[in-house]
């Protein structure tokens, strides 16, 4: 697998560089959507930090609004940036203790593989940015996904996979994605690894 080029990546077009790192623990979560995890996570976690990062437009628009409903939750941190860009130039080695990746695009067409985030380059550069034992949650609705996941993140990230279960309707959705696709019936992988002690 080829390295990530991080002097290829252009600094994020993001107003975070204004913040100082937080103390204490502090968590990543890539792709945030609309908010309601960030935002349930933040209150379920009042001792940490979650930095939510969301590229595109309309959804950090949603996330913002309701971030700005809960003016008293002041362990949320968002940014509206390319989430390899920010990881990039923002975030200092060994400063991560958990990291989100829910639902992200599973970039289905096999000319697209080295784009899913288990087989991307950038997976590496991510784990450096990760203290040891800490975590990387990864959810989907795909079960084929969900497998070559596991397969990728033990045997070339040398990861260890410490929760690997199915979720149904019966669970307290966390993501809008997660909430369509268990009202649809459909079961989601629920997937935690765990970085080496190095």
């Amino acid at each position: 697998m080829r390295a990530f080029n991080v002097q290829s990546v252009p600094p994020p077009k993001t107003e975070f560089c204004a913040i100082t790192w937080p103390e204490g623990p502090v968590d990543l979560e890539i792709g945030a959507g609309q908010g309601l995890h960030p935002i349930q996570y933040c209150k379920s976690n009042p001792g940490r930090t979650l930095i939510a990062v969301e590229r595109t437009r309309n959804r950090f628009k949603n996330l913002d609004s309701r971030r700005n409903g809960h003016p008293d939750l002041h362990n949320l941190i968002i940014a509206r940036a390319d989430a390899m860009a920010f990881v990039a130039h923002f975030v200092p080695d060994q400063a991560l203790d958990r990291v989100f990746l829910l639902y992200p695009n599973p970039y289905p067409k096999s000319a697209q593989a080295n784009l899913r985030w288990h087989r991307s380059p950038f997976m590496q550069f991510l784990k450096q940015k990760m203290k040891p034992m800490a975590t990387l949650h990864l959810a989907t609705n795909l079960q084929w996904f969900a497998a070559e996941a596991v397969c990728y993140m033990n045997r070339d990230h040398h990861f260890r996979t410490v929760v690997q279960r199915k979720l149904d309707a019966s669970h307290p959705a966390r993501t809008h994605f997660e909430l369509k696709y268990l009202a649809r019936g459909e079961t989601c992988f629920d997937l935690v690894f765990e970085k080496e002690l190095q």
